[in-house]
Protein backbone atom coordinates (compact mmCIF):
# COMPACT_ATOMS: atom_id res chain seq x y z
CA UNK A 1 0.00 0.00 0.00
CA UNK A 2 1.44 3.47 -1.19
CA UNK A 3 0.73 6.29 1.08
CA UNK A 4 -0.90 9.57 -0.53
CA UNK A 5 2.80 11.62 0.57
CA UNK A 6 4.39 12.35 -2.82
CA UNK A 7 7.53 13.03 -0.54
CA UNK A 8 8.01 9.62 0.53
CA UNK A 9 8.82 8.46 -2.97
CA UNK A 10 10.67 11.33 -4.55
CA UNK A 11 14.53 11.76 -3.54
CA UNK A 12 15.09 14.23 -0.83
CA UNK A 13 17.83 16.72 -2.81
CA UNK A 14 15.54 18.23 -4.88
CA UNK A 15 12.96 19.12 -1.84
CA UNK A 16 16.15 20.24 0.22
CA UNK A 17 17.19 22.64 -2.75
CA UNK A 18 13.62 24.27 -3.21
CA UNK A 19 14.01 25.22 0.04
CA UNK A 20 14.27 28.54 1.07
CA UNK A 21 17.47 29.80 3.14
CA UNK A 22 16.36 31.44 6.54
CA UNK A 23 19.51 33.13 7.92
CA UNK A 24 20.53 32.60 11.05
CA UNK A 25 20.93 34.61 14.30
CA UNK A 26 24.88 34.54 13.67
CA UNK A 27 24.65 35.60 10.05
CA UNK A 28 23.80 39.39 10.40
CA UNK A 29 26.32 40.79 12.94
CA UNK A 30 25.16 44.00 14.34
CA UNK A 31 28.73 45.94 15.00
CA UNK A 32 26.90 48.29 17.71
CA UNK A 33 25.51 45.80 19.41
CA UNK A 34 29.12 44.39 19.99
CA UNK A 35 31.02 47.25 20.85
CA UNK A 36 28.05 47.49 23.55
CA UNK A 37 28.04 43.92 24.92
CA UNK A 38 32.46 44.73 24.90
CA UNK A 39 31.57 47.93 26.78
CA UNK A 40 29.52 45.96 29.42
CA UNK A 41 32.13 43.38 29.93
CA UNK A 42 35.33 46.04 30.04
CA UNK A 43 33.11 48.05 32.55
CA UNK A 44 32.63 44.69 35.24
CA UNK A 45 36.02 42.99 34.67
CA UNK A 46 37.03 47.45 35.76
CA UNK A 47 34.67 47.05 38.70
CA UNK A 48 35.70 43.54 39.61
CA UNK A 49 32.79 41.72 38.77
CA UNK A 50 34.28 38.82 37.66
CA UNK A 51 34.90 35.05 38.65
CA UNK A 52 37.62 32.70 38.07
CA UNK A 53 36.95 29.65 36.20
CA UNK A 54 37.51 27.53 38.71
CA UNK A 55 34.55 29.17 40.63
CA UNK A 56 32.01 28.73 37.57
CA UNK A 57 33.36 25.33 36.99
CA UNK A 58 32.35 24.01 40.52
CA UNK A 59 28.75 25.75 40.02
CA UNK A 60 28.29 24.18 36.77
CA UNK A 61 29.27 20.68 38.30
CA UNK A 62 25.67 21.40 40.23
CA UNK A 63 23.49 21.24 37.44
CA UNK A 64 21.35 18.67 36.80
CA UNK A 65 21.70 17.72 40.46
CA UNK A 66 18.61 18.57 42.93
CA UNK A 67 18.56 22.06 44.48
CA UNK A 68 20.64 23.62 42.21
CA UNK A 69 20.59 27.26 43.08
CA UNK A 70 21.00 30.47 40.44
CA UNK A 71 24.47 31.19 40.59
CA UNK A 72 24.60 34.42 42.62
CA UNK A 73 22.54 31.76 45.36
CA UNK A 74 25.18 29.27 44.74
CA UNK A 75 27.85 31.81 45.65
CA UNK A 76 26.63 33.21 48.81
CA UNK A 77 25.58 29.81 50.08
CA UNK A 78 29.63 28.93 48.61
CA UNK A 79 31.18 31.70 50.93
CA UNK A 80 28.75 31.49 53.78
Amino acid sequence: MRPNCPVAFAPAGRYVRAMKHEPGIFEHPDPEAIAAADARAEADIVAGRVHSHQIVGEWLATWGKPGRLPFKEWLAKRDG
